[in-house]
């Protein structure tokens, strides 16, 4: 069974399916709605004042509202982590995992109903679905800390995996085992997230093309198998931290 493996590879496995989900989402948004940005959230800032200075302001008002919409998402989700982690200590990670995926079926059904391609930048629709797939992301992001390494924006993996390839091979130079396998630990945690986020990215854009909004289905049977992952982890790390609640763990 898939809830068999033990904890540690049941995390990297999550860690691994969600950057694929996020690389999907964020690129079919960004092609979908106006260059809008629905996991790398910062990056709606650029988009804002690009927008402003190069288009006379359309599209600066949806990429702005993106932030207090993430915002917002993130509070209820680690209000809603706070409460229920006592009770559902066990199901928790699997819940918010499952939430994600529910998450990203309302984007889907919105975005064919809505049709922001066919609105204009600033339009309800795009502001709609958009938030949306921010608030399936928020997700994501508020349970990261659980997770051992980001899995919705890769430029941080991607400077590690560089760094950690610089000391494996000064490694192999120095004869230095315990550095070498350290590096080789870390890189085999990378890698895979960098490349599972650019296998999502690029199918997300090669659905656009061919099938539109249909192809927003396909993250969501992964997300679903990330959530079965999750049952039975215990919570720790991140908004999961006791410290984090002022409260015990039973």
């Amino acid at each position: 069974m898939l809830t068999d493996l033990d904890p540690t590879r049941r995390k990297f496995l999550i860690l691994v399916i969600l950057t694929f989900t996020a690389g999907f989402v964020d690129t079919a948004g960004f092609i979908l709605m106006f260059e809008l940005f629905t996991a790398h959230i910062t990056g709606n800032t650029v988009i804002a004042l690009a927008d402003i200075v190069h288009r006379g302001g359309a599209g600066a008002l949806a990429a702005l509202l993106m932030l207090p919409i993430f915002a917002v998402a993130v509070i209820l989700f680690t209000l809603f982590i706070d409460a229920a982690r006592g009770r559902l200590r066990e199901w928790i990670l699997a819940i918010m995992v499952a939430l994600e995926a529910v998450l990203v079926v309302a984007f889907f059904v919105a975005a064919l109903v809505l049709d922001p391609s066919d609105s204009t930048p600033d339009g309800l629709p795009v502001i709609i679905v958009g938030g949306l797939g921010v608030i399936a992301t928020a997700a994501q992001n508020t349970i990261a800390g659980v997770l051992p390494k980001p899995s919705t924006v890769m430029t941080g993996n991607a400077t590690n995996i560089i760094i950690y390839a610089v000391r494996w091979l000064r490694a192999r130079r120095l004869h230095n085992p315990v550095l070498r396998e350290t590096a080789h630990e870390q890189l085999q945690i990378l890698w895979p997230t960098l490349l599972s986020f650019a296998i999502g990215g690029a199918l997300a854009a090669v659905g656009v093309v061919t099938i539109s909004y249909w192809c927003l289905l396909i993250p969501v049977p992964v997300t679903a198998v990330a959530a079965i992952y999750a049952i039975g982890v215990p919570p720790a790390g991140g908004v999961f931290d006791v410290n984090a609640t002022g409260s015990q763990e039973e």
